[in-house]
């Protein structure tokens, strides 16, 4: 047996010569050199059957460990040299998902090389960037310390905890133990580093000129522009159009000072007020104390009008629902007007124009006089309604008479629908 051992050892091509033992001599085969099989098992063996070739370059195929042997030639494959359980869950990367998911060893094709043991060495070898975010998710769990730190995440200029284990090696000489100590030490400039995820902020949408309210976690990794307050944001993105800045994207309104500024309209020879902390950088120049100031310095020809215009006209604009009236110097340059409750809800209201029209205390709209009958289907019958008030949908449906009516809107049932009706057909 010494004499055969002997053998085994001393051919480096890995070949042996047996005579007086068979090949199925358990002692004798581990032995043998590991090669690499691509093929048949994807691993490093050492049964013996190396083709020719690796026997003639021994010191690029063969191998005393089958360590070495997978290092040299399947160092992607955690699995190598392991016993193939067809029914070993193993860790593979999603990428959809920037996490780590498991199957089993026989769901794999043959040639997947992403397969790993444990989900730590998935997620450090494919999601690099964010490891802590790849092993709260997905499929199985990572190895825990219960030990967190901080690092600095450089994309998005803040600081994130991990558990210690899932650190990166190269990232062992950022760590800090708290987040205050961490943002000190890495992005003493950024607004956001330490902030909660919940907080609110807000950020400029230049494409529309108005401010967008969010919270630190969906701000995109790249915006570093963001302010604690509506105000803030549109008063230093937009200081040209602060006024539909703060009403823009219901963002929630600027905080106003209640301390009021005159400014001109030109266009109707009138001055509004306007809260301080609205006036734009344009307007500056154009403000004025009160009313009074306003008009002698911009309509001096017409003072004495203008300043009636403000105390006295009304004008009629879109409320929630409805139409109301307010006094003209009560309304902001950029708010639409009316000048009567028939141009309001006609214009704002047309799916409600008849409830719009008998709103209190705002008169009632000038009517056609002519009377036109539409279908209550409810009720099973037509009623009478002014042209005027008529809503956009109604007006497909009436008709200059009540039988009409009938006739068109209930067909299958004219008799009942005359009858019903106030007057009858």
């Amino acid at each position: 047996m010494e004499e055969i051992l002997n053998n085994i050892t001393s051919n480096t091509d890995g070949s042996y010569h047996i005579t007086s033992c068979s090949l199925s001599d358990a002692s004798v085969v581990s032995f043998a050199k590991y090669y690499p099989d691509w093929f048949a098992l994807r691993s490093c063996t050492n049964d013996g059957r190396q083709p020719q070739y690796m026997r003639d370059q021994p010191n690029g195929f063969l191998f005393a460990k089958i360590e070495d042997c997978c290092k040299a030639h399947f160092s992607w494959d955690e699995t190598c040299g392991l016993a193939k359980d067809p029914s070993a869950l193993l860790f593979y990367p999603n990428y959809d998902k920037s996490t780590c998911n498991q199957k089993s060893m026989a769901e794999f094709d043959m040639y997947d090389t992403e397969k790993y043991m444990t989900k730590d060495a998935c997620c450090k070898d494919k999601f690099s960037i964010d490891v802590g975010t790849c092993c709260e998710s997905g499929q199985g769990e990572c190895s825990s310390s219960n030990h967190l730190v901080y690092i600095p995440n450089w994309v998005k200029q803040e600081c994130t905890k991990r558990d210690k284990n899932w650190l990166m090696e190269y990232e062992a000489e950022w760590i800090s133990s708290t987040v205050e100590e961490c943002c000190e030490k890495y992005f003493r400039y950024s607004k956001n580093c330490g902030a909660s995820e919940n907080k609110h902020k807000y950020h400029p949408n230049y494409d529309l000129m108005e401010c967008e309210k969010t919270t630190i976690q969906e701000l995109d990794a790249y915006e570093n522009e963001s302010f604690d307050s509506l105000h803030d944001c549109c008063r230093k993105a937009f200081p040209n159009s602060i006024t539909s800045c703060c009403h823009a994207n219901d963002a929630g309104g600027c905080e106003e000072s209640g301390i009021l500024k005159w400014l001109p309209d030109w266009s109707n020879s009138y001055c509004y007020a306007k809260d301080s902390t609205l006036i734009e950088d344009w307007e500056d120049v154009w403000t004025q104390d009160n009313v009074k100031q306003c008009c002698s310095r911009y309509f001096q020809l017409d003072s004495k009008y203008c300043n009636e215009r403000n105390l006295e006209t009304l004008k009629f604009f879109a409320a929630s629902g409805h139409c109301s009236k307010k006094p003209l110097s009560e309304f902001s340059i950029w708010e639409e007007r009316f000048d009567s409750l028939n141009d309001c809800c006609r214009t704002k209201f047309p799916e409600t124009l008849s409830d719009c029209c008998d709103a209190k205390d705002l008169g009632s709209c000038v009517l056609s006089g002519n009377l036109r009958y539409i279908p209550n289907w409810g009720s099973q019958l037509c009623y009478s309604k002014d042209a005027y008030l008529l809503a956009t949908w109604e007006q497909d449906f009436s008709k200059d008479t009540l039988r009409e009516c009938c006739e068109h809107n209930m067909f299958y049932d004219v008799t009942s629908c005359c009858s019903n009706s106030k007057g009858g057909c």
